[in-house]
């Protein structure tokens, strides 16, 4: 279970599956601008290499699809299972909280069921909406890429670099710095994609949670306020 004791995702699983994504998207990008013997920039045919940089353009493409295909399961497994138990937790919060009530003399008169999380309408809306917004956050990710990839090949001409390959990570000291971007915020900055899968996915499992406390009150219509992923 990746949810801590107070029924939130601790973030750590989807972490580690996207730290490894980054992680290999990294190494694809360093892949294509790899230089097996450094040079003097002087003696490099930038032109030359410029087109010769370009020709990969579309396999780097098609590998950093790849790559990131390959992870969309395990990243979509990791996040709805820490949704589920949230959700869980957020019925099981309530129901301990009614048995207490009761014991206290109140009553309570069941006037609907809890249906399982991959039954229940409004999980199954918020579990499309997260859907959509990792899927969004991956392309942002391929897209980042690309750019930065052709960035790269523009730049590396211009850069005060004795070597070759000292031009080019110079045109990708930032980059290397900050990760993979997932997006940007509305100031312009980079969101890595490794801190927003995490932070985004906590969010998402503390609104699960409270769907879950709002189907169990509303079981016996004591009503809880559940809070849509739209009201963050």
């Amino acid at each position: 279970m990746a949810i801590d004791k107070t029924g939130i995702s601790t973030g750590e699983e989807i972490r580690r599956i996207v730290d490894a994504l980054e992680s290999s998207l990294i190494v694809n990008f360093r892949n294509f601008f790899d230089v097996k013997k450094d040079v003097a920039i002087t003696e490099v045919d930038l032109e030359r290499w410029q087109t010769e940089q370009f020709k990969k353009y579309l396999t780097f493409q098609k590998t950093n699809r790849a790559i990131i295909a390959s992870y969309v399961k395990p990243i979509e497994n990791a996040i709805m299972s820490d949704m589920k138990d949230s959700y869980t937790f957020g019925i099981e919060l309530v129901t301990k909280h009614l048995e207490q009530a009761q014991k206290k003399g109140a009553t309570f008169r069941k006037i609907a069921a809890v249906a399982p999380f991959e039954e229940n309408r409004r999980v199954q809306l918020q579990a499309d909406v997260i859907k959509r917004r990792m899927n969004e956050m991956l392309n942002n990710a391929y897209h980042d890429l690309n750019m930065r990839y052709l960035a790269t090949v523009h730049q590396v001409p211009n850069m005060p670099a004795p070597t070759l390959k000292t031009a080019i990570d110079m045109a990708n000291v930032d980059f290397l710095n900050a990760g993979v971007s997932a997006g940007r915020t509305a100031h312009g900055h980079n969101l890595n994609i490794v801190n927003k899968f995490e932070t985004d996915t906590q969010e998402w499992s503390q609104e699960m949670l409270f769907i879950g406390e709002g189907e169990k009150a509303s079981e016996v219509g004591n009503h809880y306020v559940w809070i849509t992923i739209h009201s963050s």
